[in-house]
């Protein structure tokens, strides 16, 4: 039972990092935006917007508090270091599941007219096969990966 769990945890932990890591990215773009608007103003306006910092500052500081939070979390939910083949196996296994449920999330339609497109420009069901192919390997890649961590 160990090993299931250790796996659970190890992917749970990729995918709370990548959703980190693009929070951080996301964060950083709206911030860094916000301080060259702030940085504008006072330049090219007047002095007294640079109070807007008064606002910014604590803003900044409990976005950067918030996500140090968040990788201190992701690092106790799965501590171990990773080997080489078993981090390709782990990011692997995680693409499969956010790739299926990415496909989940889009709905009938949009998969319907992306098959479509498949078919025009390919010539083949690919997002189908692929989708087929992830599928039907979860469950040999969840054995490997119990094996591997």
């Amino acid at each position: 039972m160990k090993p299931k769990i250790n796996v659970v945890r190890a992917v749970s932990a990729t995918v709370a990092r990548r959703a980190l890591n693009l929070a951080v990215v996301i964060v950083g773009i709206i911030l860094g935006l916000l301080f060259a608007i702030i940085w504008a103003l006072a330049y090219f306006v007047s002095s007294w917007w640079w109070l807007l910092l008064i606002g910014y500052v604590p803003l900044l500081l409990a976005t950067v508090i918030v996500l140090a939070v968040g990788r201190f979390l992701t690092k106790k939910l799965y501590p171990h270091q990773l080997s080489g083949e078993q981090r390709r196996l782990l990011n692997g296994f995680t693409d499969k599941i956010q790739r299926l449920l990415e496909t989940r999330g889009i709905g009938w339609p949009m998969f319907a007219l992306l098959n479509v497109k498949d078919l025009l420009f390919h010539r083949d069901l690919r997002t189908t096969k692929d989708l087929i192919s992830d599928t039907s390997s979860l469950r040999k890649d969840f054995a490997e990966l119990e094996k591997k961590l």
